[in-house]
């Protein structure tokens, strides 16, 4: 009996496995998270600007049992500075900007510390500016702002590093390069970023959350953390600040940003392998995306002309073998 008993529960366990090794096929191995009514991801190929690949697993609330589609709205996490460094390069292309000036020369509050940093260092990731990742609380309602991470910024001024010598991933980083378009442009970020890049684009579905209109949206995903608790994610004192994340989506709007910013990549230009939101690999350009539960990447192939974009609703998704499978069909 007790045989019997482990062996029940050894084949219980192997079945509620994320992905179905066994299956040979990119919707059989991903299958079970729809059957199982599991929190999942949307994925499209593009291929010389045609949908190639366009597939749902999964459920975006697995409580109300909602589905996700193609019109599900997904947080993009890091890949929204991807907008934030493209709407600065939009204020550099009006002349408003210079990217090799102070960004003291536009937040004029700022402490003369952070003189020696300009809006080139924000884009790529080399200002050394301290990270304000120590705030973030997993409970309590006083979320940040962007302007309560400026004012913390004016009571840490220790750099830790010289701005320019080295490459270090900020957040920081693009909630100052956020706050200084709105500066310039003297609007909110979120309203110029619609008005300069969603509107222009059709995005009708995308938008930067708030804790006002977060949940209002009836297409948008819930995050869950890891499997198989799978709890709901929701929580965080950093949730609502912008530039470094806060954009939602859906794959049919961003669809129509990645064939946009694929005609932009050659106009940009850095001085090392972070491109204005994007890096660079052997085959491209890539950027992902990780927070509360979304799991998000956006590849994209020269060589193949093809695109693979990734929006997820779980913390452990395997966005690496959803790559690899997916690479096999470009």
């Amino acid at each position: 009996m007790r045989f019997l008993f482990l062996l029940f529960i050894i084949t219980s366990c192997a079945r509620l496995t994320i992905i179905n090794e066994e299956s040979k096929t990119f919707d059989g191995r991903y299958a079970l998270m729809t059957t199982e009514k599991r929190p999942g991801f949307q994925v499209m190929i593009l291929k010389d600007g045609k949908v190639i690949r366009n597939s749902s697993f999964g459920f975006a609330d697995k409580e109300k049992k909602i589905q996700i589609s193609e019109s599900t709205q997904f947080r993009l996490a890091s890949n929204s500075k991807a907008f934030t460094a493209l709407a600065a390069f939009l204020l550099e292309q009006d002349g408003k900007i210079q990217r090799d000036r102070s960004i003291r020369n536009y937040l004029t509050e700022l402490p003369e510390a952070f003189e020696k940093i300009t809006v080139r260092n924000l884009i790529e990731h080399t200002s050394g500016l301290p990270d304000h990742g120590v705030l973030c609380e997993l409970s309590g309602k006083n979320y940040l702002t962007n302007q309560s991470v400026l004012e913390w910024l004016k009571k840490n001024t220790i750099l830790k590093f010289t701005p320019g010598s080295k490459f270090e991933y900020s957040n920081t980083g693009h909630i100052v390069l956020a706050s200084l378009v709105e500066k310039v442009a003297k609007k909110p970020f979120p309203e110029f970023v619609k008005e300069r890049i969603f509107t222009p684009l059709e995005m009708r579905d995308s938008f930067y959350i708030t804790q006002n209109n977060d949940g209002l949206s009836p297409n948008q995903a819930k995050g869950y953390g890891n499997w198989p608790d799978l709890p709901l994610k929701k929580e965080n004192t950093c949730n609502y600040t912008y530039g470094e994340d806060g954009i939602y989506t859906n794959m049919i709007d961003y669809a129509k940003w990645a064939r946009y910013i694929q005609v932009m990549f050659p106009k940009f230009s850095a001085t090392q392998d972070y491109v204005y939101g994007w890096s660079k690999f052997d085959k491209g350009y890539s950027h992902s995306g990780s927070w509360m539960g979304f799991r998000t990447q956006a590849r994209f192939y020269i060589d193949k002309n093809a695109w693979i974009l990734i929006l997820g609703n779980f913390s452990d998704l395997p966005v690496k073998d959803i790559v690899i499978e997916a690479e096999k069909e470009i």
